[in-house]
């Protein structure tokens, strides 16, 4: 989905999965597809030279088994970018609705609605979200699920 843009912005898109990931998993979907659309949409736009690298990984498993036989686990997804970063004046309002960070980059797209709907999803399904960044350097985006 973002592979075409990334490869016009000279960037290459990684995805790398833990061998120990099943390749089914029961979650919610839409909610799932939502954060991880704003989180690599964002790293796209934003990221002009380098890398962007989403990562999954499993942080538990129960042994405990579900209604349906399957086992619960836990995972962390990771999404890290060589954009121009995000000011530590602006990581704090970064999951405000309707703000954006002021990183010197001309924003013809986007309502500033993305990380703030992200975070809610995340914390609707039990997670939490933080974010790692530094001027000049990238950001890093992980939640768990």
């Amino acid at each position: 989905m973002f592979q075409f843009k990334a490869n016009s912005n000279g960037v290459q898109l990684h995805l790398e999965i833990e061998d120990n990931l099943s390749q089914y998993i029961h979650t919610d979907e839409s909610k799932l597809r939502q954060v991880l659309i704003n989180l690599v949409g964002n790293a796209v736009k934003f990221t002009h030279v380098g890398d962007i690298y989403l990562r999954v990984a499993v942080t538990s498993l129960d042994d405990t088994l579900l209604i349906d036989g399957s086992t619960a686990i836990s995972l962390e997804f990771e999404v890290e970018d060589t954009g121009p970063g995000i000011a530590a004046k602006d990581l704090d309002c970064l999951f405000d609705p309707f703000s954006q960070a002021d990183n010197h980059v001309v924003q013809k797209e986007g309502t500033g609605l993305g990380l703030p709907i992200s975070k809610k999803f995340v914390e609707m399904m039990g997670g939490a979200i933080t974010v790692a960044s530094e001027l000049g350097v990238g950001s890093q985006f992980c939640f768990d699920w």
